[in-house]
């Protein structure tokens, strides 16, 4: 027996035709009893469309908690469908073919993304029982025709894993809110028996001024075509496309011109379906990613909120593939650019209005590419930091005559990289007034704008001081034994811990942060744990008394300093630690450069319930002041987005 589940108040209305296919209905069936029901609850509603006897019993006799509608006679693909969508008691219709599994998670990502204020309907990835991808979202053309994204390619390839508008996705799985569906008056049972139904549904919807997305994340397998008679089958999609041509020419004759041969005019026509007014690419060290450290963190906060502004985004990455991130990003709709970068940044499909590369090195090798193959692209360089100040601070730490050498070459060399990164570029981007005021210095510097990491919004409401114990030092260890973190952690334990567990011998030092180098692992003991990577940092600060900043030098501005000052943790930190923060800002916590000085703000705000409300309200009140900046990303690419349409880089038009 397969049990579906049957909830009072359904979030999805699931409707599947069954008609001839029994075995193909059952395997369809199973999959959605072995589906995850916790966070959406749904509802089966399987219309029984004029079908053969043995397709009936599967549902009468070896299914429980699906409701079964009876036509006697084959209402066809839009009729049926119609006819299972006047049962329907849910706020989203579900419609799914009896010849697809879906994959266990497969529905919480096409309802999350129909919550979108302008989405009108949802679909997801289909793949073929081969593996092989059959359709990432699907382009119609201008006679038409309709081709589906990336058949064949490999289904887990990253080349379309990333949420998108396109010009309609196929009924194999598509979600729609009921009120869409009604107002646009359903399928069009014109095209009976079938074809061309969702593809009019589609249409239809765009023209109510909705959004029909592909959501990669969601993926169900497609077990072939239901038509044994591929005569009669193309007899029916050419019907079904002159009847789409006679109803939607006013629609039509604006898509790109068929070419479903050409990788160039498919890409275009993508793009075209992505109605993204801008295009933008980011190049990085890595996929950026929360919690790792070395400013990818703040990479990640900024490419979220460039999307929430329509932006679309595309990011390569020059020293990794793969990342844990790249399907979290893919459902926010940015793509990951697989391969070599200059193969990509030289095919004739490629077109960006603004390329941002992130570090010096990465501009030194990227910059070169922009110029030669998207001459039409401003080149923004990203300084992240400026990494000459930090090996500068670094040489007094230097133990030995090599180290010491080393780093005063790799010093001149990184120096000479970012002169050249900021007076070569078209626009600069700095973390801190701090840093611009650096580049100021610079002779031949081009213009450079500041967006700080930081919104002000200090958490007020945590636990209070008795419900909370311990200090806590947020790190990333991406750079390795020889990062600003990696020495901080090292003078915190040998230099200030030992004063405080003198005092206070309960105390424990929180560390976070995946893979730590191994010889750090060797600090841990009685008074130091590392917790590995935190998936809920606010949680852990909820938790912690103090948050630690033990930097000796550094450069930019510590987004771990930023973190706990967000979530309103008393802090500690040295100058470094405290670098490039506003004034007002940084009086807001205690700064101390010297170990015992250090442990004694510490060990004040671990053993005094004044000391730390007094810190914690201080933090608190900077959330209302109106002192620090508020240049946002968006603010920023607003900024190089005017440039770029008053300047030269306009002279050839979008190919898009």
């Amino acid at each position: 027996m397969i049990n579906l589940p049957r909830p009072a108040e359904p979030d999805v209305s699931v409707i599947i035709l069954g008609w001839t296919n029994a075995a193909g209905l059952e395997r369809c069936l199973v999959s959605l009893a072995a589906a995850d029901h916790s966070e959406v609850e749904f509802e089966t509603i399987v219309v029984l469309n004029g079908a053969l006897p043995e397709v009936r019993t599967v549902v009468e006799e070896g299914t429980s908690g699906a409701r079964a509608i009876y036509s006697p006679v084959n209402l066809g693909f839009a009729g049926g469908r119609n006819r299972g969508r006047s049962a329907a008691r849910a706020r989203y219709l579900l419609f799914l073919n009896d010849d697809v599994e879906v994959d266990p998670g497969w529905l919480p990502p096409l309802v999350e993304t129909a919550e979108r204020e302008d989405a009108g309907a949802v679909g997801g990835r289909i793949v073929g029982t081969d593996g092989a991808l059959l359709e990432a979202g699907s382009l119609i053309w201008r006679d038409g025709s309709t081709l589906g994204v990336g058949r064949d390619l490999a289904a887990e390839g990253p080349e379309y894993r990333y949420l998108r508008r396109v010009d309609y996705c196929s009924a194999y799985s598509l979600l729609v809110p009921a009120h869409v569906f009604d107002e646009v008056g359903g399928f069009d049972e014109e095209y009976y028996p079938a074809y061309y139904e969702d593809v009019d549904l589609c249409l239809a919807i765009a023209e109510l001024g909705k959004s029909v997305y592909y959501q990669p994340v969601s993926r169900v397998r497609h077990g072939g075509s239901s038509a044994k008679d591929e005569s009669f089958r193309h007899f029916l999609m050419a019907r079904g496309r002159e009847r789409l041509r006679s109803k939607w020419n006013h629609v039509l004759e604006s898509q790109p011109e068929q070419d479903p041969a050409s990788p160039i005019a498919c890409a275009r026509a993508i793009e075209w379906a992505r109605k993204a007014s801008r295009r933008l690419l980011i190049v990085d060290d890595r996929v950026p990613r929360p919690g790792v450290g070395a400013g990818f963190g703040r990479m990640y906060d900024a490419v979220r909120e460039l999307v929430s502004d329509g932006v679309a985004i595309s990011l390569a990455a020059t020293q990794e593939g793969d990342s844990p991130e790249l399907d979290a990003l893919g459902a926010y709709g940015v793509r990951v650019i697989p391969g070599p970068l200059e193969d990509h940044l030289a095919d004739p499909a490629t077109w960006y209005d603004v390329v941002l590369v992130s570090r010096p090195f990465n501009f030194a090798s990227v910059a070169p590419l922009v110029r030669r193959h998207q001459p039409h692209a401003m080149l923004v360089y990203d300084t992240e930091a400026l990494w000459h100040r930090r090996i500068e601070r670094q040489i007094p730490f230097t133990t030995t005559r090599d180290e010491h050498a080393s780093l005063v070459r790799a010093y001149a060399e990184t120096k000479t990289a970012e002169i050249d990164a900021v007076t070569s570029s078209d626009h600069v981007v700095c973390i801190s007034t701090e840093e611009r005021a650096v580049v100021d210095d610079i002779a031949g510097h081009a213009p450079c704008s500041v967006v700080e990491p930081f919104r002000w919004r200090v958490r007020s409401n945590g636990p209070g001081w008795s419900s909370r114990k311990n200090m806590v030092f947020s790190a990333g260890w991406t750079a390795g034994i020889d990062s600003p973190n990696a020495d901080g952690l090292r003078w915190f334990v040998a230099e200030i811990l030992p004063i405080v567990t003198r005092r206070l011998p309960w105390v424990r030092l929180w560390v976070t942060g995946a893979s730590p180098p191994e010889p750090l692992r060797q600090l841990e003991g009685p008074s130091v744990t590392f917790l590995g990577q935190v998936a809920d940092l606010g949680h852990l600060y909820d938790q912690a008394r103090v948050a630690v900043i033990p930097l000796r030098f550094g450069a930019g501005v510590k987004l771990k300093t930023v973190d706990a000052l967000e979530h309103g943790v008393p802090i500690v930190a040295t100058s470094i630690g405290a670098e490039g923060l506003p004034r007002d800002v940084s009086q807001a916590f205690a700064v101390e450069d010297e170990p015992a000085a250090f442990a004694d703000a510490v060990c004040n705000l671990l053993e005094s319930p004044r000391a730390w409300e007094l810190a914690r309200r201080s933090l608190c009140e900077l959330g209302s002041t109106e002192t620090t900046s508020t240049l946002t990303w968006v603010d920023f690419m607003a900024t190089v987005w005017s440039a770029h349409a008053s300047s030269r880089f306009t002279t050839e038009p979008s190919p898009i």
